[in-house]
């Protein structure tokens, strides 16, 4: 990928920063990265805890941006600020770190798409808290690599990875494997995609499943064991 633009979020997010150092640390230099400032949404209560809520972060991230030359601006993300910025560093091709749900305005700015890791199996589990739906409905844990449109978590598929269980895992372990499975797969797509050796599919458009809130944390917890252990059978 020649001309990068990377979407974030203005404040700390280990998904964003961790992401932002897994493609410099491989070879991808974004020529911009494009920061989504806070926005007030509707509250999603979670009784588990699933997502960290505390993440780690890096001091003065957004000066290493500097010391290696990569262009970083606060701004909405479908605003013409950041559609100028992108066609001002001429950038083909973007990568989803963190973002709300972008406009067709902006995906048609990055002529080669837009690629987005989303941690569930699509298209069956679409939309917010993923895990938890996997383990009420009970199917594997996974993430999905696509070239997003303008609908929620569809597009063009890419491929999916199932993330591994262990016997001794717990519900947190699991989400931030999660991540890791997630970033590592970027990498794999992102070279795929480069060198021509990913042929993408349409995905399949699913029924979209609201965020479920706090309302099934107790059947959760109560399936999860059980979820887990039929899963680890198969490592």
């Amino acid at each position: 990928m020649k001309n990068l633009c990377v979407f974030t979020y203005a404040f700390d997010h280990a998904k964003c920063q961790n992401g932002l150092l897994k493609l410099i640390t491989s070879g991808y230099h974004p020529k911009i990265v494009i920061a989504q400032p806070a926005k007030e949404l509707e509250p999603n209560p979670d009784s588990i805890g699933v997502s960290p809520k505390q993440a780690q972060s890096l001091s003065n991230w957004q000066k290493l941006l500097g010391y290696l030359q990569i262009t970083y601006i606060i701004a909405d993300h479908d605003s013409e600020t950041a559609i100028e910025a992108i066609k001002k560093h001429n950038c083909d091709f973007g990568v989803i770190l963190g973002a709300r749900i972008l406009k067709q305005k902006t995906i048609d700015a990055l002529p080669h798409g837009i690629l987005n890791m989303h941690p569930g199996l699509l298209p069956i589990n679409r939309g917010l808290d993923n895990l938890k739906k996997a383990i009420l409905w009970d199917i594997d844990p996974a993430v999905s690599f696509h070239l997003i449109d303008s609908k929620i978590d569809a597009g063009k598929l890419l491929f999916t990875k199932i993330v591994p269980l262990y016997p001794t895992d717990t519900i947190h372990s699991v989400f931030l494997r999660h991540q890791t499975v997630e970033l590592d797969g970027m990498i794999e797509a992102l070279f795929g995609l480069e060198h021509g050796l990913l042929a993408p599919e349409f995905t399949l458009h699913a029924e979209y499943s609201k965020k479920l809130g706090d309302r099934y944390d107790k059947e959760v917890l109560a399936k999860f064991p059980s979820w887990l252990m039929k899963r680890t059978l198969k490592n």
